[in-house]
């Protein structure tokens, strides 16, 4: 069974993923921000299974009926097949509109028409399958619809969290968390290496509108979906007396499904608003259906609130007013969430004073203001927590959809409390052999009590480990153990250490070899500042012992999760030892000092 990474890998969009297992799976089918969109698989695939609407995971969707690479069906949860229907829609009209202008179109309305015909849908926590897989969807609490996926195939769990929420929404359910034992865990990480505020967002939008104070008018660009009715709803929990236009006919049709899919919401929301209607009501705002109305708010310059898509200044209606705001020095452009790299929304952000829009260069006068909070994403600490909150720990953490930067900083958090992460490259393929779960053995008679809720076993021993087997001792067992061995370290002064090494020739390096290459696969995540400790540590029963180690340790992939490069860390090691003796010891503790 191989994962291979086609999006999503080392960036901040166009997620996709195809785990094969002998029927193919695809995962998310994602859009890249300003790229050249095309197709990246080059063979067909048995199925497509989607966490969420938004292009960034389902854009190419399309294209990939339009070329006919699809044998089956895309799967998703209800919800997120009517959001992502509005969007795919939405993104076609636009890309007929840039035909006009010289820009070829990636797909039609007619592939979207025909994607629908293939389309199937479950409810989240309803279990399906796909081959010889088993296929559940959990919530993921990041915009109405997303789904975390579950997939089993022969015992190995593995978990896709999608874009996962920060369980802070004024709207939505927190993520689920999956009471299986997850083997490989693919997650996001925008936000891995900071930390939402702790203040509710409607309270820090709230301090910050009114903060403002003779400010004419404040441009938000919002995403159409989740983060412009986060929004609305956030001011109608305050009731602000400012006149607020939400200009995008799309947020406003996402909305309107708020109405039927009640699941996603929370309870006080769904059992407190009825209808849409209700829930998103506020005195003094106004739905924006025509560009023409939304062209003559451009150019009011009455003090007002605009809420419009696009929430990174990537096209939609934000673009009538951004020249304007731009060049207002009583105007404020307010982001309330992630920019990506290369967008214009990240150049502003980052404090470029001019910019070109429709090859017209405009100065950048307004004031720029970002608050946080509204975030869809989970940051550091609500993603360790996800994983922690796991009734067992992975075996193999995949870091996907984030910064480069932003996820090597999560990794070291990561590895810090043990866990075994990697950051897979774009177009990376990598071999899952199942997960190091633990056999676990108890070997006496087992008498459990009822408390409550739980049944508790108490007992006095001891945990045995051997390999991957965990077996659970009694006092008896325990003392009898620790009696033999003190009888034979009394005939033997010292523990021989067997060496489970193959009679092969190992070659030889020299003192500055064996640094030079501990440093590289330090600097290049291969080598573990843990593993690189624990090589040193086993060394203290004598040297013979690292042998062992090192084998146990090369067999198990537990140097890397990548064989290859598993391989080459336990032979670098194995050169070591053989050639240097003690020596290499004292070159590993000063490697370990230096990175």
């Amino acid at each position: 069974m191989r994962l291979k990474f086609l999006g999503g890998a080392r960036e901040v969009t166009g997620s996709s993923f195809l785990l094969d297992f002998g029927y193919k799976i695809l995962v998310d089918c994602g859009m890249r921000q300003k790229e050249e969109e095309k197709i990246f698989l080059k063979e067909e695939v048995d199925a497509v299974l989607l966490t969420h609407a938004h292009l960034d995971h389902s854009g190419l969707l399309p294209l990939l009926i339009k070329n006919n690479l699809l044998k089956g069906n895309v799967y998703s949860t209800p919800a997120t097949k009517e959001v992502a229907s509005l969007l795919l829609f939405d993104a076609a009209k636009i890309q007929r509109e840039d035909e006009e202008k010289g820009k070829k179109a990636l797909f039609d309305e007619n592939d979207i028409v025909n994607l629908l015909k293939v389309w199937e849908t479950y409810d989240l926590n309803k279990q399906f399958s796909l081959g010889n897989a088993r296929v559940k969807f959990l919530d993921a609490g990041h915009i109405i619809g997303s789904s975390q996926i579950l997939i089993e195939i022969e015992g190995i769990k593995i978990l896709f969290t999608g874009d996962i929420g920060c369980g802070r929404s004024l709207l939505l359910n927190k993520p689920d968390v999956p009471k299986e034992h997850i083997d490989y865990l693919i997650i996001e990480s925008t936000y891995g290496d900071r930390e939402h505020p702790d203040k509710p967002p409607e309270e820090i939008l709230y301090e910050e509108i009114t903060s403002l104070g003779d400010y004419s008018r404040i441009l938000i660009p919002a995403f159409a979906v989740g983060r412009a009715q986060e929004i609305i709803y956030g001011l109608k929990l305050k009731g602000l007396d400012i006149p607020v236009f939400l200009d995008s006919p799309l947020a406003e049709k996402v909305a309107e499904t708020y109405d039927y899919f009640l699941p996603y919401l929370k309870p006080e929301i769904k059992n407190k608003w009825k209808k849409m209607g209700e829930m998103f009501s506020i005195p003094h705002l106004e739905y924006v259906r025509s560009n023409k109305r939304s062209k003559e708010l451009a150019e009011d310059r009455k003090k007002k609130i605009v809420i419009a898509a696009s929430g990174m200044l990537e096209g939609g209606r934000v673009m009538n007013h951004l020249p304007h705001i731009l060049k207002d020095e009583n105007a404020v452009l307010l982001f309330i969430g992630y920019q990506a790299e290369g967008t214009l929304g990240r150049k502003i952000l980052e404090g470029e004073r001019s910019v070109w829009i429709e090859d017209k260069e405009i100065e950048v006068k307004c004031s720029i203001k970002k608050i946080e909070g509204f975030s869809a994403h989970s940051d550091r600490r609500g993603l360790i927590n996800f994983i922690n909150n796991l009734p067992f720990y992975p075996s193999y953490i995949f870091i996907v959809h984030g910064e480069y930067e932003t996820q090597k900083r999560f990794a070291d958090e990561l590895r810090i409390q043990k866990f075994y992460p990697y950051i897979p490259s774009k177009e990376e393929e990598i071999d899952l052999k199942g997960g190091a779960r633990e056999k676990i053995i108890i070997d006496f008679e087992k008498k459990f009590q009822k408390y409550g809720m739980y049944e508790i076993m108490l007992f006095t021993g001891g945990i045995l480990k051997d390999d991957n087997l965990i077996r659970v001792i009694s006092k008896e067992d325990l003392f009898e153990i620790i009696n033999e061995e003190e009888k034979r370290l009394k005939h033997k002064e010292k523990v021989e250490i067997p060496v489970d090494i193959e009679k092969e020739e190992i070659e030889s390096i020299t003192e500055e070899e064996f640094y030079r290459e501990l440093k590289n696969m330090r600097e290049e995540k291969i080598l573990s500042k843990s593993k690189l400790q624990e090589f040193i540590e086993n060394a203290s029963p004598g040297i013979d012992n690292l042998f062992s180690w090192i084998r146990i340790t090369k067999n198990k992939i537990r140097f890397y999760p990548d064989k290859e490069k598993n391989d080459m860390v336990a032979e670098i090691l194995l050169r070591g030892i053989n050639s240097l003796r003690e020596i290499a010891v004292s070159i590993a503790e000063k490697v370990l000092e230096e990175t």
